[in-house]
């Protein structure tokens, strides 16, 4: 069964397969190997490794998916098995969804993102009643203003805990960079996921889409 993700970062690292196992070579850390069959996907964010054709015609033959990221680490490019180009189940389920689902599935999302920020309070050291009464929030009125009361009394508490003065910009520097660059890094780790995983990241059920975005991925990350 296929389930590892599998980076290859390092620079300078090379790329092959060998009897059925995925072998990198690390220079100076030595080399690893997976077995090929265990490997859902590859995603190369290293911009100086070496890739033996092997590990291409191998992948390709496993219905592997190779995902290549550019510069701020985005996804770039997707190599796909040629196979593929007949098994389209999984993007069609992708883009056949109708309200009554989408509306489902951004209950649940909404959900568990409520859940999330009463547990996040809870490990950063909020009161029992500060903790439920966002939980509270998630059966509280109509379902469209959940989110917002819980998103109120959850950045309030963060509020008491940030610098005097402080404002949420996008071209500020401090703390409004850190925030950013880690907002950054996490689109682009969960964007890489929804394509190894074969699915449409534009395309998403709760987030419209616009030009240039990634719905789904913003989806994702509300939890």
């Amino acid at each position: 069964m296929s389930y590892h993700f599998l980076e290859v970062s390092s620079p300078n690292a090379l790329l092959k397969v060998r009897d059925k196992q995925i072998y990198l070579n690390l220079n100076d850390l030595g080399e690893r190997r997976l077995p090929i069959e265990d490997t859902a996907a590859v995603i190369i964010t290293s911009f100086n490794c070496s890739i033996h054709h092997s590990f291409f015609a191998s992948s390709g033959r496993m219905n592997m998916p190779v995902l290549i990221t550019c510069e701020n680490y985005k996804p770039q490019s997707v190599l796909l098995p040629a196979i593929r180009a007949t098994d389209t189940s999984l993007l069609r389920s992708d883009w056949s969804y109708d309200e009554k689902l989408k509306s489902i599935l951004w209950q649940k999302t909404i959900s568990a993102k409520i859940e999330n920020q009463a547990e996040m309070l809870k490990v950063w050291g909020a009161s029992p009643e500060e903790v439920a009464k966002v939980r509270g929030c998630s059966n509280m009125g109509p379902f469209h203003a959940r989110e917002a009361r819980a998103a109120k009394l959850y950045w309030s508490f963060w509020g008491k805990n940030l610098p005097k003065g402080f404002a949420r910009k996008r071209r500020s520097g401090g703390l409004n960079s850190m925030l950013n660059y880690a907002y950054a890094v996490l689109v682009s780790v969960i964007t890489q996921r929804l394509l190894a995983a074969g699915l449409d990241p534009v395309r998403g059920f709760g987030h419209r889409f616009r030009e240039r975005t990634c719905a789904l991925t913003y989806d994702i990350m509300e939890t």
